[in-house]
């Protein structure tokens, strides 16, 4: 949501508004520009807050003010109530210390930077790379990556001096004595999760489910702009593309990654099926123009590579593209949380069941490629129970991994996403259900049977599958892959040993499975690419900085 440089020795006192944001010497605070989202700056003796937050259509809009002193952190505890995403940056001239806060959505995180007296922030992490000192990643991070293709969500990153503001999160950068200026990311405090709970007998759970939604999508909604939705054909985005059609008064964009074969021929029906039922524009963009690690991925010859990004960062990128094209922005609904609203919970699973995903967490070395070194798998075992993760929040930490890993390609293209299905609201009803409507999704079934909806899409016996693309992709890039890995940063570092990674590649190229997910060939890959970005950015950034002098209007 925000990029900015901050640096207390070069503060002029006076902030100064461009056409990007607000400068002050070689400072900057530039908020992403979208019709999605408000910014304002806010001062008070000695004290600069600079907000950017979305828009929210049943309240006031933010605007530039003066206040004074004791007047302030109440105003900025009102600012923290604000109920979708938000970012906020605090600087205290007095007492030269900075504060970003996050809001609890997840979307488009904070990525910091700090050098001595320097801090960098951006919500694209590729944008940081030119501001690290050294091109080192740290061997617990990549372990998890390389060995079990994890990205953790934490205020760590794997790249040791860069970190993220997770949801909900405060940095505080500020003089440390004769240390210099250092970083301090805070976590929230942990919020009890909702736990089922019998049903009042005058209950109405699909009409409930429809409201809340119906309400929350109320928020963004705007009379300018059509909503636009991800929809793959599966029953998230079907279900948030239904209830937008009904909350929009003009019709619903449609996009959806096509994939090949089988299951692409049932996605496609089920799509056109949701696109009739519910009036919607469909454009679609083919999974197989657009492979991971082809040429159509500009991160690679740009070294803008970032390990924790979409695999089929290039389909979704062109997916993007199209959305935006005429308009020059949109806001896009997505489906991220679905899964995790209905989920079982621990004491609703067999034993049975229990046992089978305790076995499937167990670390077999034979089922690990051979090809990563014993270094490799002894940091993954030792350092699966040992990561930095950051606390339940409210909203479900596999959805905003899932809202870090596309956010910055979503912003890069002009698309500002939401995730409805992390509302709170929403959250807390749908965990408080009881079992018999969570299970095997039912609830999200029901409603879209109650929205006319047949069982080819509300049971869908052949569910799209990205598996293919990502086979294809790693096949067709096989020459460029060979060239790479005969000179390998992830071999000299100890990561893993290149020859046997060739053999082990080409014997899956000729069609040889292996005992492993080949999800972890294209991890080897993307951190190979992510080191040699390293490589070609690092140390850039010192002279990028000059100072701003295109002002037009002081705030």
């Amino acid at each position: 949501m925000i990029h900015f440089h901050l640096n207390f020795n070069d503060l002029e006192g006076g902030w100064v508004l461009n056409n990007q944001g607000w400068v002050s010497g070689s400072n900057h605070i530039f908020p992403y520009k979208h019709y999605a989202l408000e910014d304002a700056h806010i001062r008070s003796e000695y004290v600069d807050v600079f907000v950017v937050r979305e828009k929210c259509k049943s309240l006031p809009v933010l605007s530039n003010q003066l206040v004074p002193k004791d007047q302030l952190p109440a105003l900025v505890s009102d600012l923290r109530q604000w109920p979708l995403q938000y970012q906020i940056i605090i600087i205290d001239r007095e007492s030269n210390k900075a504060e970003i806060l996050s809001g609890l959505w997840g979307t488009a995180p904070c990525f910091t930077v700090s050098n001595n007296d320097k801090l960098n922030g951006h919500w694209n992490p590729a944008e940081l790379y030119r501001f690290l000192t050294r091109t080192s990643i740290d061997s617990d991070f990549a372990a998890q990556f390389l060995v079990g293709f994890n990205t953790p969500y934490s205020r760590k990153t794997i790249f040791p001096e860069m970190n993220a503001l997770t949801a909900g999160s405060t940095a505080v950068w500020s003089k440390s004595g004769k240390r210099g200026f250092q970083l301090r990311i805070q976590y929230p405090n942990p919020v009890g999760e909702p736990q089922p709970r019998n049903l009042k007998s005058n209950m109405e759970v699909l009409p409930m489910f429809r409201e809340i939604l119906q309400e929350s999508l109320k928020s963004w909604h705007s009379l300018e702009y059509p909503f636009t939705t991800e929809l793959s054909g599966g029953l998230d985005s079907a279900i948030i593309s239904s209830i937008a059609a009904q909350v929009s008064n003009m019709p619903v964009e449609a996009y959806g990654i096509i994939v090949p074969g089988i299951s692409g021929q049932a996605q496609q029906l089920r799509r056109m099926e949701l696109v009739k039922n519910f009036h919607l524009k469909n454009i679609d963009v083919s999974a197989v123009d657009y492979l991971p690690l082809s040429l159509s991925d500009k991160r690679i010859p740009d070294n803008q590579v970032v390990p924790w990004e979409e695999i089929y960062w290039s389909a979704f990128a062109r997916l993007f593209q199209k959305a935006s094209a005429d308009k020059g922005q949109v806001l896009m609904l997505n489906g991220l949380g679905g899964d995790e609203l209905f989920s079982p919970f621990w004491n609703e699973l067999s034993r049975e069941e229990q046992g089978k995903y305790l076995q499937g967490m167990e670390l077999r070395r034979n089922e690990r490629p051979d090809y990563l070194t014993s270094s490799t798998f002894e940091a993954y075992v030792d350092g699966a129970t040992d990561v930095d993760y950051a606390p339940y929040s409210g909203v479900p930490i596999s959805a905003l991994e899932a809202a870090a890993t596309g956010s910055a390609n979503c912003l890069s293209n002009g698309v500002w996403p939401v995730s409805p299905f992390c509302t709170p609201e929403l959250i807390w009803f749908c965990r408080s259900l009881p079992k018999e409507w969570r299970e095997n999704r039912y609830l999200q079934r029901e409603f879209l049977k109650q929205a006319g909806c047949s069982r080819s899409v509300t049971h869908p016996e052949i569910k799209e599958s990205f598996s293919p693309v990502l086979e294809l992709g790693l096949k067709m890039s096989s020459g460029f892959i060979d060239r790479l890995f005969k000179d390998s940063r992830l071999h000299d570092l100890g990561y893993i040993k290149a020859p046997l990674f060739l053999k082990e590649f080409s014997e899956y190229v000729k069609g040889k499975q292996p005992v492993y997910n080949d999800v972890l060939f294209y991890s080897t890959v993307i951190l190979e690419l992510t080191v040699r970005s390293l490589e070609s950015k690092v140390g850039q950034g010192d002279h990028l900085h000059t100072r701003h002098n295109q002002s037009v209007s002081a705030v």
